[in-house]
C-alpha cells in the first residue's frame, strides 16, 4: 500500500516581513506622487500655452484685416481685456470662448457666447470668464519682444506682478512653480520666470535691471505701458 505524500508546508510571512513589504510600498507611493504631480503641472501649463497661442492667432487674424491694429483699437475706451477679446466674436473670428480659460484658474468660461438675439456677443468672455490680460495700444508691427497676452496679474500695474505664494491655487494672479505664461507680439508663447519664487507681488525676472514689460517702453512704439486687466471677482 502506497503511503500518501506529506502535504507541502505553508509558507507564512513573519510580522517583520509584512512590515518590510508595507514600507516598500509606501516608499514607492511617496516617489510616485511627486512625479504624478509634476506630470499634471506640465500638462496644465501646456494647455495654458496652447490657449494663449490661439488667442494671439485670432488677434493676428483680426489685425490683418484692420491695418495692423488689435481689437482694443476699435473700442472708444476699453476698460478690460474681456471687452477687447469680445470683438473677436462680433467679427466672427472666434465662435468658442473656452480658449480664454486656463487650468487652475478662478476665471472659467461657460461656453455661452450668445445667439442671434445677442449680436453684440455680450455673453462672450463675460466677467469671470477670461483668464488673460493684454497690453493696450499695440499693433502687429510693434517689436516682437513686447508682451501681448499673459496670465492675469495679482496687481494691474506696469510692470504687472504675480503671486508666487499662490502657486497651485486658483487665486487671482497666481503663478506656476516656474513662472507665468506670457505670449509675445511675435506670437511666441512660453513660461517666463519670475524674479523670485516667493512673494505676493513678484515681477518677471529682470535682465540688466528691466523685465520684459519695462524693456518694452519705447518713445515710438510704446511710449507708456498700459494693461487691459481681466473682469471678475478679485
Amino acid at each position: 500500500m502506497n503511503e500518501e505524500a506529506p502535504a507541502p508546508k505553508k509558507t507564512r510571512l513573519t510580522f517583520v516581513q509584512v512590515m518590510v513589504a508595507l514600507l516598500a510600498l509606501a516608499l514607492l507611493a511617496s516617489l510616485a506622487v511627486p512625479t504624478f504631480g509634476r506630470t499634471c503641472a506640465r500638462g496644465n501649463i501646456t494647455k495654458g500655452i496652447s490657449n494663449c497661442r490661439q488667442i494671439i492667432t485670432a488677434m493676428r487674424i483680426y489685425s490683418s484685416d484692420h491695418g495692423g491694429e488689435y481689437p482694443d483699437a476699435t473700442l472708444t475706451d476699453p476698460q478690460s481685456s474681456n471687452e477687447a477679446f469680445r470683438v473677436l466674436f462680433t467679427e466672427n473670428i472666434l465662435d468658442n470662448e473656452l480658449i480664454f480659460g486656463c487650468p487652475i484658474s478662478r476665471f472659467v468660461p461657460d461656453g455661452n457666447i450668445g445667439g442671434r438675439d445677442d449680436p453684440a456677443r455680450k455673453s462672450a468672455v463675460d466677467a469671470g470668464e477670461n483668464h488673460w490680460a493684454m497690453t493696450r495700444d499695440l499693433t502687429d508691427s510693434a517689436p516682437g519682444g513686447i508682451p501681448l497676452v499673459y496670465e492675469n496679474p495679482a496687481k494691474p500695474t506696469w510692470p504687472p506682478v504675480w503671486n508666487a505664494d499662490a502657486k497651485g491655487t486658483n487665486a487671482r494672479g497666481r503663478a506656476w512653480s516656474n513662472g507665468v505664461i506670457v505670449g509675445l507680439n511675435d506670437s511666441s508663447v512660453g513660461i517666463q520666470p519670475l524674479e523670485s519664487k516667493s512673494g505676493t507681488a513678484v515681477p518677471l525676472r529682470k535682465t540688466e535691471g528691466k523685465d520684459l514689460f519695462e524693456a518694452a517702453i519705447n518713445p515710438t512704439t510704446l511710449p507708456t505701458g498700459a494693461m487691459l486687466d481681466v473682469e471678475g471677482a478679485p
